[in-house]
C-alpha cells in the first residue's frame, strides 16, 4: 500500500485560491500519486483553521448531503484523478428539521470513484473549535474495501481530553488498541492536523527542519500501540495564521514490536507530499 500525506499552508478563507495552489502542488507529484492508494490532507485543508465564531465559519461550512462544497468536490476530483482513496478535513454543517444547524470539524473519506464513504466528526475539541463546533460522539474504526481498517482522527483527538484528563489515559490510542483483536489486517490511523509548532522548535523554521519535539510527542501519545502493528499517517499544515505558527512535520510512521519507524518526513514550513510504501 502506498500512502501520501499532503502538507501546505492554506490562505485563511481563500478557498478557491487554495484549490488552485494545491492543484499546482500535486501536479509536481502526479506520477507518484498515480500509484498511491490513499492520500491524506490536513484538518480544514482549504479554509484555514482559526475561525473565531459560528458566524465567521458559516459561509465555508459544507453539507455532505448536498456534496457541493469546495472541499468535498476537490477530494472527489483528486480521488478520480489518481484512482485512490482521499481523506480531507473540512467544516461540516448538518441541518435538521427540528434543530438549528449543527457545525462539526470533520474529515471525509472518499473512494477511488469519488463516492463519499465515511465522515468523521472531531471528538476532542481544541479551544479554537469550541467557538463554533460541537464534538463528535466517539472515535471510530472503519473497514474500507481496498484499504482495510481505517481510523480517522483530527489533531486534538490524540491529546488528553480538554488537557484535563490524565496523560496516561491515552484515550484515542487505547480505543484503537481495544479494536485490534477484531481486525484481520493492521489498521491505518489517518491523522489530519492543524497542529501548532512547539515553542522549543520554532527556531527550526529558519532551517526548515522538522519539529522533533512534536514527532516525539505524537509517538508518545500513541505509545500504547507500540508493541502492536499499526500504520500512522499524519498530514499537518504549515505557516502562520492570525498569530499562530503551525508545525508542519507531516510524516508516515509504523509501530511494531516496540519500534517506531518514520518512513516519510517533511519540514516545518515545507509545502510538499511525503510518501511511504507499506508492506501489507
Amino acid at each position: 500500500m502506498r500512502i501520501a500525506c499532503v502538507q501546505f499552508c492554506p490562505e485563511f478563507g481563500k478557498v478557491h485560491k487554495n484549490v488552485e495552489r494545491l492543484n499546482k502542488l500535486l501536479s509536481n507529484y502526479s506520477t507518484a500519486l498515480g500509484k498511491t492508494d490513499l492520500i491524506v490532507f490536513p484538518e480544514m485543508a482549504l479554509t484555514g483553521y482559526n475561525f473565531r465564531s459560528k458566524a465567521e465559519i458559516l459561509p465555508f461550512a459544507e453539507s455532505r448531503d448536498r456534496f457541493d462544497g469546495a472541499s468535498l468536490k476537490f477530494a472527489k476530483t483528486i480521488s478520480r484523478l489518481f484512482s485512490c482513496h482521499t481523506i480531507i478535513g473540512f467544516p461540516e454543517i448538518i441541518k435538521n428539521c427540528d434543530k438549528n444547524a449543527q457545525l462539526y470539524n470533520s474529515t471525509a473519506l472518499l473512494g477511488p470513484d469519488g463516492d463519499l464513504l465515511h465522515v468523521y466528526h472531531k471528538h476532542f475539541l481544541y479551544e479554537t473549535d469550541k467557538s463554533w463546533a460541537i464534538p463528535g460522539d466517539a472515535f471510530h474504526m472503519y473497514n474500507v474495501d481496498g484499504l482495510g481498517p481505517i481510523s480517522m482522527a483530527i489533531c486534538m483527538d490524540i491529546n488528553p481530553f480538554d488537557f484535563k484528563a490524565s496523560f496516561d489515559e491515552f484515550e484515542y490510542a487505547n480505543f484503537v488498541k481495544s479494536r485490534l483483536s477484531t481486525l484481520s489486517q493492521r489498521p491505518v490511523l489517518c491523522l489530519s492536523m492543524s497542529w501548532l509548532a512547539s515553542e522549543n522548535d520554532k527556531n527550526l523554521l529558519q532551517q526548515n527542519g522538522p519539529d522533533i519535539t512534536n514527532i516525539n510527542y505524537w509517538a508518545t501519545r500513541l505509545s500504547p500501540l507500540i508493541e502492536k502493528d499499526v500504520v500512522i499517517a499524519i498530514a499537518n499544515r504549515t505557516g502562520e495564521e492570525r498569530g499562530i505558527t503551525f508545525a508542519g512535520t507531516s510524516c508516515i510512521m509504523t509501530f511494531a514490536k516496540g519500534k517506531v519507524n518514520v518512513h516519510g518526513l517533511l519540514g516545518m514550513k515545507e509545502d510538499g507530499v511525503t510518501f511511504a510504501d507499506i508492506k501489507e
